[in-house]
């Protein structure tokens, strides 16, 4: 008798068939990584040679990106100052993890008296803002790399041993510990060979972190003229260098995203407004129209939505009946262009004249903020525990309608009371609240902006059945009609727009 063993693919081999943007991007890390090695064999020209006479000349057959204002190659620059603007991140994630995942472990090992001297220093150094305090230590030590190096660090340092610490401490409740101390083996000699490499994973993922973060701040520093000396080819310094010479062109990139956002903002609330014109003038026209919606997932034989066809008028209600896993949420997701990764959609989805499938991320965001909202079937993953209800109302309005807090906390309580909530609730936190509370928490936040169309998803499944029937007969809080499985969402007076709903 024979037996065949078949050889599984590796892990690595699966994970790149399955992600091909994670392998495109390690390969461009690793592109510049291996340039910044070989940096002074593949520059072109010296980094540091002055011509004057050819200053500020355009990319040509010999200068590939051109030169800058004292006729340096800029290509040559850009190769080199790669080495430079690595080497400083790596020099913050190297000493910042080692020091952090030392203090870490030792806290949560020892405990007692050493815990909390280590703890409280960490959250001090933690307040502390990273930033300003290697501007502090450069304005003193002057121009270099080693400085603000030690300082963004010394910032970054909280962040590795109050992860270390917690991972410890959970590694340290298991059996497998007190196995080994029952063997003789030191504290010191557990936490070396089996604690610290069981979280090192966790502890690495958050250094890879940092080491973004800390490429940016040296980025910084050296474009506010405070990191690298000024002959020290560098990417900070190069756009430093280049916004010395072009003070308004660097500005304009955020003036053009702004500009983009409020014509985006502006065609959404004209639509608005003309859909109300016509429904008053013309009678009832429609707020959303699907029209043949085709959704299929990443790694899916069959599409999971196929022909959907769907029309909500002005003030109507219209309700999607179904199992569960019949795509009812799908569906409303796909309105607001709330889909998985990697789904692909065809069709057509237009909420007030506008096709969701064909809108850029910013035209998304103002939809989603002042022309449509979503009551969420469970209230509690799509409400932050760590903030207060007051907070996760009147957020969206402060910071993208521009309101003031007291008209947005004012607006808060309004549409609280309409749901049957006092204005207690603003100040209390998301684990305060019951079930029902919560889901009427969502469906005030989601009648905040004033939409035209509401999607609820199941929005009355929280309620118990008193306040379920309660809210079918509520004439006063609700203005629209209401569907046998599904409940509409309540309206106030000084709501005047056209609005509809979708339920599921």
């Amino acid at each position: 008798m024979t037996a065949t063993l078949l050889r599984r693919p590796g892990l690595a081999r699966i994970r790149t068939s399955r992600a091909p943007l994670s392998v495109l991007c390690l390969g461009f890390v690793g592109t510049v990584v291996v340039i910044a090695l070989l940096a002074p064999w593949i520059a072109p020209y010296d980094p540091n040679a002055v011509d004057l006479g050819n200053a500020l000349a355009g990319p040509s057959a010999e200068h590939l990106l051109g030169v800058d204002a004292s006729g340096r190659d800029t290509l040559s620059r850009l190769v080199l100052g790669a080495r430079t603007s690595l080497l400083g991140p790596l020099g913050v994630v190297v000493f910042s993890t080692l020091a952090g995942v030392a203090i870490g472990t030792a806290a949560a090992w020892r405990g007692g008296w050493l815990d909390s001297v280590l703890s409280r220093s960490t959250e001090l150094v933690f307040a502390f803002p990273g930033m300003l305090l290697a501007v502090l230590i450069v304005s003193v030590y002057g121009e270099g790399l080693l400085a603000p190096v030690i300082a963004l660090a010394v910032a970054y340092l909280p962040y590795v041993s109050r992860l270390t610490r917690s991972l410890v401490l959970a590694e340290r409740a298991r059996p497998y510990v007190e196995a080994y101390r029952v063997q003789g083996h030191s504290g010191l000699q557990i936490c070396l060979r089996h604690v610290v490499p069981g979280v090192a994973p966790v502890v690495l993922a958050q250094s890879t972190i940092n080491f973004g973060y800390a490429l940016i701040d040296l980025a910084g520093l050296s474009f506010l003229g405070l990191g690298v000396p000024a002959l020290t080819p560098d990417w900070g310094r190069m756009v430093f260098d280049w916004q010395d010479r072009h003070p308004d062109r660097l500005p304009a990139l955020g003036d053009r995203a702004v500009r983009r956002h409020r014509a985006d903002r502006g065609r959404l609330q004209r639509g608005r407004r003309a859909l109300g014109r016509q429904g008053r003038q013309e009678g009832p026209m429609n707020t959303l129209d699907i029209q043949a919606l085709r959704l299929r997932l990443l790694h899916t034989a069959r599409p999971v939505l196929d022909g959907v066809d769907l029309s909500v008028g002005v003030r109507e209600t219209v309700a999607l009946v179904g199992e569960s896993g019949s795509g009812k949420s799908l569906t409303s997701r796909s309105v607001l262009g709330l889909l998985p990764p990697g789904a692909a959609a065809q069709g057509t989805v237009r909420v007030v004249g506008d096709d969701v499938l064909d809108m850029n991320p910013g035209q998304l965001r103002v939809l989603r903020t002042s022309t449509a909202a979503m009551i969420f079937q469970d209230p509690r993953a799509a409400i932050n525990p760590m903030r207060r209800v007051g907070d996760f109302l009147t957020e969206s309005l402060r910071r993208n309608a521009r309101m003031k807090k007291d008209a947005a906390e004012t607006r808060a309580v309004r549409m609280l009371e309409a749901v049957g909530l006092t204005a207690d609730a603003l100040r209390k936190y998301p684990g305060q609240l019951s079930g029902g509370m919560l889901q009427r928490v969502m469906i005030a936040a989601a009648l905040m902006g004033d939409p035209a169309l509401i999607l609820a998803d199941e929005p009355t499944t929280a309620l118990d059945v008193t306040t379920q029937g309660r809210w079918w007969r509520s004439s006063a809080k609700c203005a629209r009609a209401s569907a046998p499985d599904c409940s509409s969402s309540p309206t106030t007076s000084d709501s005047p727009r056209p609005s509809a709903t979708a339920c599921t």
